[in-house]
């Protein structure tokens, strides 16, 4: 349960406390599917590599690039056809953040179902259940040497026609990332869309949309603009005040009964 903290390896159901109902609903929709080969939901996750007992011929987008047939009898032509253990490399994988302009605006049912269509290209549209709004007309150039001098070693950068989202940093509870564009474009991270998380752009906060049924989009003017994800839920704060009245009322109560058991009992 802790690998992906310890490991930083992210997956599907995220640090496991519940399993949210859309979450699910898209898990089912994969596992449902005939073969990996008849969804793009591989790809909406951004999954870089497949373990699987079946032979993947069929599919350009995975390569095998291990199979323990160690001590089996036979070629191994005919091994990779039976029920042995293959790791098969995704040659393009969609990392965690990307930019698309086109947008379409569904019911969740018809996004659900949208999403599992051979047809849906992630990297080219994404799925909306309301009008994203962009709020920020003008130019973003806000703090770009400061944001820009980071040499996190898990710094990544993602190029493509619509522009570039780098990564400049990541922890359990925020997100930092520099976008740069020529057009007004919507950044689609694969991240769950969960209350509680906060975006800023170039200081500002925005509104986070859901999108693809499950996932979190911010749009974006064209500019540079820094980025950043915080997981700030109110509840964490009605928490913390709730805790902290707790102790000192212990602490209170606590002191007022030893003053009362020193005024019960004479000194000996």
């Amino acid at each position: 349960p802790s690998m992906n903290l310890l490991y930083r390896l992210h997956n599907i159901w995220g640090i496991d406390v519940i399993h949210l109902k859309r979450v699910h609903d898209l898990y089912v929709a994969l596992i449902s599917a005939s073969s990996i080969s008849d969804t793009p939901l591989i790809d909406l996750y951004g999954v870089k590599y497949v373990i699987s007992v079946t032979l993947i011929e069929k599919d350009p987008r995975f390569e095998l690039i291990y199979s323990r047939l160690e001590a089996l009898q036979g070629k191994k032509e005919d091994l990779l056809k039976e029920n042995t253990i293959k790791l098969y490399r995704n040659k393009n994988p969609i990392l965690r953040g990307w930019l698309v302009k086109d947008f379409k605006v569904l019911d969740q049912k018809s996004i659900l179902t949208a999403l599992t269509s051979k047809e849906f290209d992630p990297q080219k549209e994404v799925f909306f259940e309301e009008e994203p709004k962009w709020t920020r007309e003008e130019i973003g150039n806000h703090n770009r040497s400061s944001i820009s001098s980071s040499n996190s070693p898990n710094r990544s950068l993602v190029k493509g026609g619509k522009g570039e989202v780098e990564w400049i940093s990541e922890s359990n509870n925020r997100l930092r990332l520099l976008v740069k564009t020529k057009e007004n474009v919507i950044l689609v991270l694969n991240d769950t869309y969960f209350p509680g998380w906060k975006v800023l752009v170039d200081g500002k906060e925005e509104r986070i949309f859901r999108a693809n049924y499950n996932f979190r989009a911010v749009p974006l003017s064209a500019g540079t603009h820094q980025v950043e994800f915080v997981y700030d839920p109110l509840s964490f704060k009605l928490g913390a005040v709730v805790t902290f009245i707790g102790i000192i009322s212990c602490f209170l109560i606590g002191l007022a009964n030893r003053r009362r058991g020193r005024t019960n009992y004479p000194p000996g």
